[in-house]
C-alpha cells in the first residue's frame, strides 16, 4: 500500500470520531483535561441532550432555570450576589486612580481571555455553571456559590418550570427548547457506592417527608439509572433502597407512586432527588420533548385525587360508626 493510500485510509477510519467540522455527523464534547468535574457535594441540574449539541441544550435550560429562580428565590439570589459586587467595588477603590484606568490592551486581553473560557467546556452563566462530562450527550449545570445552592430547592425549580412550560389553561405552549432532552434536579450527590446512596437517600427522605400523604406514608418507586460504573448493582442498590421505605410503612406503587426516589449513577457520582405527589410521572420524568408532545399526564392526578378522596371517605365513616 502506497503512502497516498495509507492517509486515505487513516481519513476514512477517523471519519464522524473528532471535533473537525468537516467530519461527519455532530461533533463531540471537546475534553481538554483541565474541565471540573462532577464530584460528591455538587447540587443542580443533570441535563441530557443531543449528541453534539450539549453547548445549546446548556443555554436553552440555562435560561430557564434562571427564570425560575429569579421567580422563586429572589432574595437568595440578591444576597449571594452582594458580596461579589461588594468585592469588586472594594478593589475598585483600593486601586490609584491611575492604575484603575486600563489600557485599551488589556482590556482587549481580558475580553480574549473570557471568549478563551467560554469556549472550553466550564462555563458560567449567572448562578449556574456548565460542567462538561466525560460521556456525551450529558451536561450538568451546578448552582453556585454555595449559599445559593443551599437556600434553592432543584426540584421546586423544575416542577415549576415544568408547569409553565405547559401551561395551567390546556392550550400547548411553542416548545422553548429544541436540544435538551431531560432534565433531573440534584438536591445532593455523594460518591457511587451503594451504602452512600443509601444513606443519602434516607437523609432526604428524612428533610423531605410526603407530607401531602396521610401520617407522611406514601406510596413509592424507585427510578435508578446506572452509566459507565460496572460497581454499582442496580437490583441490590434497589433492594438495599426499599427495604428501609418498607419498613417505615411506605408501600411500593411502579404506576402511580406518590413519592419518586431518582437516581442518577455517573461514572463515580450518584446524584438523588425525591419528588412528592405524583409530579414525577405527571410531569412526564421531567422529559421535555415529551411533555411537548403529550402535555401533562392528569391521568395520574385524577387517580391521587381519587385515592386521597376514597381514603377521606373512610376515615368519616370510621368516626361516624356507632360504638359498642
Amino acid at each position: 500500500m502506497t503512502g497516498g493510500n495509507k492517509e486515505r485510509s487513516k481519513k476514512r477510519f477517523f471519519q464522524g470520531d473528532g471535533d473537525s467540522k468537516s467530519a461527519g455527523g455532530p461533533k463531540r464534547q471537546r475534553r481538554t483535561g483541565n474541565e471540573v468535574q462532577l464530584t460528591p457535594g455538587m447540587i443542580g441540574f443533570f441535563v441530557s441532550a443531543t449528541k453534539g449539541r450539549e453547548r445549546m441544550a446548556s443555554k436553552e435550560v440555562s435560561g430557564l432555570i434562571t427564570e425560575q429562580l429569579e421567580s422563586l428565590y429572589a432574595d437568595a439570589l440578591a444576597a449571594a450576589s452582594a458580596p461579589a459586587a461588594a468585592s469588586t467595588e472594594a478593589d475598585t477603590e483600593s486601586k490609584p486612580a491611575a492604575a484603575a484606568a486600563s489600557s485599551i490592551e488589556d482590556d482587549i486581553a481580558r475580553e480574549l481571555s473570557n471568549l478563551a473560557e467560554s469556549k472550553g467546556d466550564n462555563f458560567h452563566s449567572s448562578h449556574l455553571q456548565h460542567l462538561g462530562m466525560a460521556t456525551d450527550c450529558l451536561l450538568f449545570l451546578q448552582l453556585t456559590p454555595a449559599a445559593l445552592a443551599t437556600a434553592v430547592d432543584p426540584v421546586r425549580v423544575i416542577e415549576n418550570m415544568f408547569e409553565e412550560l405547559v401551561g395551567g389553561d390546556g392550550e400547548r405552549k411553542a416548545p422553548r427548547t429544541r436540544f435538551a432532552h431531560r432534565i433531573i434536579p440534584f438536591q445532593a450527590t455523594c460518591k457511587a457506592d451503594e451504602d452512600e446512596i443509601a444513606k443519602t437517600v434516607a437523609d432526604l427522605v428524612e428533610k423531605n417527608p410526603p407530607s401531602e400523604s396521610k401520617e407522611g406514608k406514601a406510596s413509592f418507586a424507585l427510578n435508578v439509572k446506572i452509566r459507565n460504573n460496572p460497581r454499582v448493582d442496580r437490583d441490590r442498590l434497589i433492594a438495599k433502597l426499599a427495604k428501609p421505605l418498607v419498613d417505615a410503612g411506605h408501600a411500593v406503587n411502579l404506576t402511580q407512586p406518590e413519592m419518586s426516589v431518582v437516581i442518577e449513577v455517573i461514572r463515580g457520582v450518584a446524584g438523588v432527588c425525591i419528588v412528592h405527589g405524583g409530579r414525577y410521572v405527571r410531569l412526564r420524568r421531567f422529559n421535555l420533548h415529551e411533555v411537548y408532545a403529550k402535555g401533562i399526564d392528569e391521568g395520574v392526578a385524577a387517580a391521587t385525587n381519587e385515592e386521597a378522596a376514597v381514603a377521606e371517605g373512610v376515615e368519616k365513616a370510621g368516626e361516624s360508626a356507632p360504638t359498642k
